[in-house]
């Protein structure tokens, strides 16, 4: 494509923060020019923000340089940007969430064949294939919390066959299994589905007489548009009912109004979990 014209306002941050994106487009194979444009904010040093039109004033002169195809993006610092949209504008960091389906190979295809910008796959089975490097970025478990059980194996056998049943047990690590057990545990009380846009994690942690069980879980509204996040703390040694707990905890602030489909909220039974917060993770 020819040249692009990237609007930016006079001041020294703003070229700075400007020029961060430039070289970054440039490094894309991108040709970039910056176009310093003067908004009412910068012109206006002495009046008060608010007199002046409050929200919009850093922005409102580079909008209109962009309607006007003076140039062709422009920098903002977010916090100066209305939170209404602009008319026929967008932001360019934006992404749209798509449905995919099919073994690895199918999903990767989907971005190398340029249907898609990038799929999310689990670490843990690219490792194990042998793809990390086709690893562009490992996602923090904390602000992406994964599918219950994601990344551990689950080896089924018939019940009554003993003799095998102590042929794998020296597979199993209890603490792997106590987590994963938690964070299914969850998912049942909440009657959701391997599909449903619900995440959790359990760890591992120090108490304070012996060792925790520590369970963080987010049901997400299917359109992305909103999320609750809970976690919870209890004995090591009893996860369904630390899952079962934090299941009923995020129904009644609300998680079925995000996917209706969820069970009702209902109270848990017994134990001595302890609630450590009731406010979103990170508030």
């Amino acid at each position: 494509m020819s040249t692009i014209r990237l609007g930016t306002r006079r001041s020294a941050l703003a070229t700075t923060q400007s020029t961060w994106v430039a070289d970054r487009l440039r490094a894309a194979g991108h040709d970039v020019e910056l176009v310093l444009v003067t908004t009412d904010g910068d012109r206006d040093q002495r009046t008060a923000l608010r007199q002046l039109g409050g929200t919009g004033v850093f922005v409102s002169a580079l909008r209109s340089a962009l309607h006007e195809g003076r140039i062709d993006a422009a920098v903002h610092s977010l916090k100066d940007l209305p939170t209404a949209p602009a008319e026929g504008l967008a932001l360019g960091l934006g992404h749209r969430v798509s449905d995919l389906r099919g073994n690895v190979d199918t999903r990767l295809a989907a971005v190398t064949e340029g249907r898609l910008d990038g799929v999310v796959l689990a670490l843990a089975g690219l490792r194990r294939l042998g793809r990390d490097d086709q690893v562009t970025e490992i996602l923090d478990p904390i602000q992406v919390l994964p599918a219950p059980g994601q990344g551990a194996l689950a080896v089924e056998i018939r019940a009554d066959d003993r003799t095998l049943r102590e042929a794998v047990a020296a597979l199993d690590d209890p603490d792997t299994r106590a987590c994963v057990t938690a964070e299914r545990s969850l998912l049942a009380a909440l009657e959701a589905g391997c599909s449903a846009p619900v995440g959790a994690l359990a760890d591992v942690v120090i108490g304070d007489d012996r060792d925790e069980l520590s369970l963080r879980g987010a049901v997400v509204a299917v359109d992305g548009s909103d999320e609750i996040r809970r976690s919870l703390t209890g004995p090591l040694d009893a996860p369904e009912r630390l899952g079962a707990a934090l299941a009923a905890l995020l129904l009644e602030d609300g998680a079925g109004a995000l996917v209706p489909d969820l069970a009702p909220p209902t109270s848990p039974t017994g134990g001595s979990t302890t609630r450590t917060t009731a406010t979103p993770l990170g508030a």
